[in-house]
């Protein structure tokens, strides 16, 4: 019984630099969104204004590259989850 409380501990240690890792790329993903989020606000209230490009596009393409930074969030964090480094067939 000691035995396994000791190798969980053990275990829950080596996964904290995985985990601040995780932490990291949540919280700069988080922040690149509120920065898209305050550029596409920009433009829908004519602040920053981009000759040629539609306001009717704005909120489409947000929701687009909004997509996308997430999924790259989601393939940037999946290597440092726990049990992702199995090689063998399920």
């Amino acid at each position: 019984m000691i035995h396994l409380a000791t190798n969980s501990f053990n275990s829950l240690i080596s996964f904290v630099p995985n985990l601040l890792s995780i932490i990291f790329i949540i919280a700069l993903t988080f922040y690149v969104l509120k920065l898209g989020k305050f550029l596409t606000r920009s433009l829908y209230f004519r602040q920053i204004i981009f000759p040629g490009f539609k306001q009717e596009w704005i909120m489409p393409t947000y929701d687009i590259i909004r997509f996308f930074i997430i999924a790259f969030a989601v393939i940037m964090v999946f290597p440092y989850l726990p049990g992702s480094d199995l090689h063998e067939p399920i």
